[in-house]
């Protein structure tokens, strides 16, 4: 399926790679493929109710005899049968439990294309916030190698007079601590790489590296120009799973009322016997023929159909109430989460600006360093403010790109890529 121009895969292949080999690697999705299975097999069991069954019985015996004035006598026999039956009319209970059977498979698929994407949506998330970390690392060794030179700078100009033992020792005590930022940044980036590794189910072995197709969207894109428009009929997955449990729950009502009613069979046979002869030691052997309808009728269970039916309707108003409720909470999520994306497009518009603010102001102040008019600190303070301003864009993207990730698996009826695997 095509990708939204918005998603930070149309960016970042690295990315794009992990979300397309997740069906291979995450145990999570072989987990929820193990219940689809599951459910495919409960669904045969269920369908297998209103089929024909069939059975074959073959027997040899050893018959030893001893009748009135004769002489005892031994002799084997073999004897065979076979007997199907077909179920004719059960007053559609037979009909809802394989209906209820199939709305298990359905019901799994449904939870595997959830599982599927919210997954997906975990995995860009822990990805965008591996690219911010290992950007503000590229920020902090560019910021630690201007805390370097501007050292060396202030020491040369201590020896000509020109500054005093204050201001490189504040130069100093800049670049220890951004040492000790850039060393926390980078433990923090080997520990999140690890856990995402280990949430992915695979050794990704990532750059994490921002692409110039990145650059040039997080700098120029305009966001939230077109988001999808929301329609009335617009349905969530959540919500689908209630109502089909509001089926299933009609449909038990319908086998709860059909077992004090009689059910009718097909059944037929072919089986051998034997009659013995009075005047003879052999025994004439039959083949029989039988075909007919049965009809089994219980009569009382106590109460047993009549709780069952109660429980179901029960169950079935519940579902309904909480179908309604999710349905209008669902609903205003979906709003706000369009609201947020309008908000966060406009915040990405003014933090643009910002960041030209802080470069503007970065340039003017290395200028005043570099002519003494102005402390090591001051000087530090506007590259740390542009760096912030930088790190606040990617930000803000990212936090765009996540949320249009909730409002696009809204809109999408659960997910843009639901199928059975």
């Amino acid at each position: 399926m095509e990708i939204d121009r918005e998603m930070p895969e149309a960016y970042l292949p690295e990315l794009k790679g992990v979300l397309a080999n997740l069906p291979q690697t995450s145990r999570l999705l072989d987990q929820e493929i193990q219940r689809i299975k599951e459910a495919e097999g409960e669904a045969k069991v269920a369908s297998s109710a209103s089929g024909v069954k069939f059975s074959l019985n073959l027997q040899g015996q050893s018959i030893h005899e001893d009748r009135p004035k004769q002489d005892f006598h031994q002799r084997y026999r073999f004897l065979g049968s076979a007997y199907l039956r077909k179920p004719i009319y059960h007053w559609g209970a037979l009909k809802a439990e394989r209906e209820i059977g199939e709305s298990a498979r359905t019901l799994a698929s449904l939870r595997f294309a959830n599982t599927q994407n919210s997954l997906s949506r975990e995995v860009r998330s822990h990805y965008l916030r591996l690219v911010l970390i290992k950007y503000e690392i590229q920020l902090g060794k560019e910021t630690l190698s201007i805390t370097r030179k501007n050292e060396e700078d202030l020491s040369k100009r201590l020896e000509l007079g020109l500054v005093t033992p204050l201001s490189l020792d504040e130069a100093i005590a800049l670049r220890l601590q951004q040492e000790i930022q850039l060393s926390n940044l980078e433990n923090q980036f080997a520990m999140q790489s690890k856990l995402f590794d280990d949430f992915i189910d695979a050794d990704s072995n990532l750059s994490f590296q921002r692409t110039p197709a990145f650059l040039e969207f997080c700098q120029n894109h305009a966001f939230a120009e077109k988001l999808p428009v929301l329609v009335s009929g617009i349905s969530f997955h959540e919500v689908e799973e209630i109502e089909l449990e509001v089926q299933n729950e009609k449909r038990r009502i319908l086998i709860a009322d059909s077992q004090l009613k009689p059910k009718f069979n097909l059944i037929g046979g072919v089986f051998q016997d034997q009659v013995a002869l009075a005047d003879n030691r052999e025994n004439l052997t039959r083949n029989n023929l039988l075909l007919g309808v049965e009809a089994n009728w219980a009569i009382w269970d106590s109460e047993k159909s009549k709780g069952q039916k109660e429980r179901s309707l029960a169950k079935k108003r519940r579902y309904e109430i909480s179908a309604e409720r999710l349905s209008r909470k669902l609903r205003i999520e979906l709003e706000s989460l369009r609201e947020s994306l309008l908000s966060l497009g406009k915040s990405i518009e003014v933090t643009r600006k910002l960041v030209k603010v802080a470069e503007n102001r970065y340039e003017k102040s290395l200028i005043e360093f570099e002519l003494n008019r102005i402390t090591p600190v001051a000087h530090f303070e506007s590259r740390t403010s542009l760096d912030r301003s930088r790190m606040a864009l990617l930000q803000a993207v990212i936090n765009y790109q996540n949320t249009k990730d909730q409002y696009l698996g809204r809109i999408n009826h659960g997910g843009r890529d639901r199928k059975n695997p």
